[in-house]
């Protein structure tokens, strides 16, 4: 009952797609350093949170956008 309950909090998750954010929160870093910016650690771990979230909450919706729409059961 529990992994059923987990699977259905952490699928909409889609967790490799997730390696998305540290790539592109890293490149972002980069080019502002590259530009000579100084980036704080607390920010970019901030940014770095907020984008996984932002990144976790459209999956989600997005899953239950194709749940509601009728896509997912059409496209099994």
């Amino acid at each position: 009952m529990i992994n059923a309950h987990l699977a259905a909090t952490l699928g909409p998750m889609r967790a490799p797609f997730l390696l998305l954010v540290p790539v592109c929160v890293s490149l972002g870093w980069a080019a502002a350093v590259h530009d000579g910016y100084a980036i704080e650690l607390p920010h970019l771990l901030l940014a770095a949170l907020g984008a996984l979230a932002a990144h976790v909450s459209v999956n989600a919706l997005n899953e239950y956008e194709d749940f509601r729409s009728g896509l997912d059961l059409r496209t099994e």
